[in-house]
């Protein structure tokens, strides 16, 4: 009955929802690493936490005032000076976002599209600098390998990230529209590629079958 499991220990394995994509969301896969839609593929990111948001309101807004009063929730989650994303500010993540398909359909429904998500949870989650100064922020960023994240230092405010396009928005999860999930990153890269079976894998999974399958009288493990 939960929308997502908990992540108990070091890592999170999840299959994206694309059969509950809105029309013309494209898939992970397409949209970040260019594969075709149709393939196999499988993304891995550094992810160092994860937050269960609760996305829905108390049934007491209208749809838009629902969607983007969780829109809200969400990017103050993701506005903390943890610095946890410099490892990744330019090209990587600063974490995974996964609504379920019930709460993508209804914002599509409403003209949001993921473009649309991102620019918003982008724009809201920028840091003041004088939050940054407090928290220490600056002298991390002085001493960061990259050119381009050390001159991020001149924005006013901070944002946690060089461009929307850098965070992940993945359709997934069980169907309910209270919550959301993020799993903040710590990812200088979003590394994909696509899977191939072998070409003889039918014949692999018949010998498997037999080996280790079940028989008529009995099952061998």
């Amino acid at each position: 009955m939960a929308n997502y499991g908990g992540m108990r220990y070091t890592n999170v394995v999840f299959a994206e929802d694309e059969e509950g994509l809105p029309p013309g969301w494209a898939s992970h896969a397409a949209e970040r690493h260019g594969f075709a839609p149709d393939a196999n593929a499988v993304s891995l990111v550094f992810a160092n936490g994860m937050t269960n948001i609760r996305r829905r309101g108390a049934k007491k807004e209208t749809p838009e005032e629902d969607t983007v009063n969780g829109l809200w929730r969400i990017a103050d989650f993701m506005r903390t000076p943890n610095l946890a994303g410099l490892n990744g500010w330019e090209q990587g993540t600063p974490g995974i976002l996964m609504f379920p398909r019930v709460v993508a359909q209804t914002m599509a429904g409403l003209g949001w599209s993921k473009a649309k998500i991102r620019e918003f949870l982008w724009e809201n989650s920028k840091i003041p600098m004088a939050q940054m100064r407090r928290a220490g922020g600056p002298a991390w960023i002085e001493i960061d390998a990259n050119p381009v994240t050390r001159a991020s230092l001149e924005l006013d405010p901070w944002p946690i990230t060089m461009k929307p396009d850098n965070i992940v928005l993945i359709v997934a999860g069980g169907s309910h529209p209270t919550n959301s999930y993020w799993l903040q990153g710590y990812s200088p890269r979003v590394i994909g590629r696509e899977i191939r079976v072998p070409e003889a894998f039918d014949r692999l999974l018949a010998d498997a079958d037999r080996d280790l399958g079940c028989g008529s009288d009995a099952c061998m493990i």
